[in-house]
């Protein structure tokens, strides 16, 4: 029998028996001696009893009544001394096991554990049991044991029992978790202390889970173009993860700057205004323009563009023009016009009946290489007295070209001046003889 925390007994049940010659052996009772056909029976055997687990012999067959018939006929006394033998009454311990729970999670930060304990084998008997104290704890990726312990209840004997404690296991797999680098952009300055950070988005890690550990890194370069960024995730640093990785992308942009072409001015000489000038925004560090090609000529009056294009930008021996982005302003070439005054020739004379003219005139100087190729002078005087002399229609050349337009011309007039002409009358002489009448003579030279 198994301990089920009741009082138990034997077998006592009354016992009738029919001989066959030979020793007789059932699971309740042994009969050795009982001759073929005879007829054994027992009434009133006390077995053995007893609750807790093990080996009882309290049985008894003090009120035991043992009789043995062959047919009708009572032959107990033909067999002499009957040796009884009582039985033993043996309680086996219940066989338990007490086995904690196994359990599984992926990584999120805060421990795993699980308190059920599972009661079984024999189990315990009824009324009877246990309090559990589960103490299997598992935060970080990995497994380890659902330890526990038990404490019986108040009033039960241990010794009723073999209990086998088996603990399970917990174990906490990795959580997938994406680590990806940030695209960085800047514009091109040639100075990689202003590079921005270098950051990641970090996706799947819990709210409770430490922090993953890794490093970021990017091609080296300071040129216009894109770089990669890597990220770097140790697995023996991320025990607690299985980390995928993306990579991302550092783009340097080209560095918009101004070339603006000098703008000049000046008075029409006759030569061409140019000016290779040019002014410009801030470079990158290290870097200066070598040179910018401009093109522009004004000769006559009027303006146009001063025109920048071709820069060659320079870092050292390096030309790095692809790294700017160059906006070309033009300047403007400005000539204005040459102020100079034409004078008619002034002339004088003494009145002689004939008008005085004169087409000369002087002019102050011109623009190189110009000629004055005519002037038109009006005036004449012919009597006493002052005129103008009047220049007017000037006819610039420089060369083949007409350049009157690069002129502002002022005309100055001239005096023509005809002055009184000396006359002497000088009255004739003249002589008679005397003749007493007056001697006259109106004649003249």
């Amino acid at each position: 029998m198994t301990y089920n925390g009741e009082t138990q007994s034997g077998y006592s049940a009354p016992v009738t028996v029919t001989g066959t010659g030979s020793t007789i052996s059932t699971a309740d009772y042994t009969i050795e001696g009982l001759a073929e056909g005879q007829v054994l029976t027992i009434s009133g055997y006390t077995a053995a009893s007893g609750k807790d687990a093990g080996t009882y012999e309290n049985g008894s067959f003090d009120n035991a009544v043992i009789t043995v018939k062959a047919g009708e006929t009572d032959v107990t006394g033909n067999y002499g001394t009957i040796i009884k033998t009582p039985g033993k009454l043996t309680i086996s311990k219940r066989n338990v096991t007490l086995t904690s729970a196994n359990d599984e999670k992926v990584y999120d930060g805060k421990a795993l554990t699980n308190e059920t304990v599972t009661v079984g084998g024999d189990g315990f008997a009824a009324n009877e049991g246990a309090t559990y104290d589960v103490t299997g704890s598992q935060t970080v990726v990995g497994s380890s044991a659902n330890a526990f312990t038990y404490t019986l209840n108040e009033g039960m004997n241990a010794d009723n029992y073999i209990i086998t404690k088996t603990e399970g296991t917990l174990k906490v797999t990795p959580a997938a978790i994406t680590i990806k680098a940030d695209d960085k952009t800047k514009v091109y300055d040639n100075d990689e202390t202003t590079d921005p950070a270098l950051t990641a988005t970090v996706e799947g890690v819990p709210a409770n889970g430490v922090a993953p550990a890794y490093s970021l890194s990017r091609v080296s370069g300071q040129d216009v173009g894109e770089y990669a960024i890597t990220v770097a995730a140790e697995a023996t640093s991320n025990p607690n993860y299985t980390v995928t990785v993306e990579g991302g992308t550092f783009k340097i942009t080209p560095l918009e700057i101004t070339i603006t072409a000098n703008s000049d001015e000046k008075v029409y000489d006759g030569t061409p205004l140019t000016n290779e000038g040019y002014a410009n925004t801030n470079l990158a560090t290290g870097d200066r323009i070598a040179s910018v090609t401009v093109t522009g000529s004004q000769t006559t009056i009027g303006e146009s563009a001063n025109v920048p294009s071709d820069a060659k930008i320079m870092n050292g021996d390096k030309v790095v023009t692809a790294n700017y982005k160059i906006k070309y302003v033009n300047g403007t070439l400005s000539v204005t016009k040459k102020a100079i005054t034409i004078t008619a020739n002034s002339d004088e004379k003494v009145y002689d009946g004939t008008p005085l003219t004169n087409d000369g005139y002087t002019n102050t100087p011109l623009g190189s290489g110009d000629t004055i190729a005519s002037v038109t002078v009006t005036g004449s005087q012919t009597t006493v007295g002052e005129s103008a002399n009047v220049p007017s229609a000037a006819k610039i050349m420089h060369g083949e070209e007409d350049v009157t337009e690069s002129y502002e011309i002022t005309y100055a007039n001239g005096t023509l001046k005809v002055t009184k002409k000396a006359l002497t009358i000088t009255a004739d002489s003249d002589t008679k003889t005397y003749d007493g009448t007056a001697l006259t003579k109106d004649s003249y030279t």
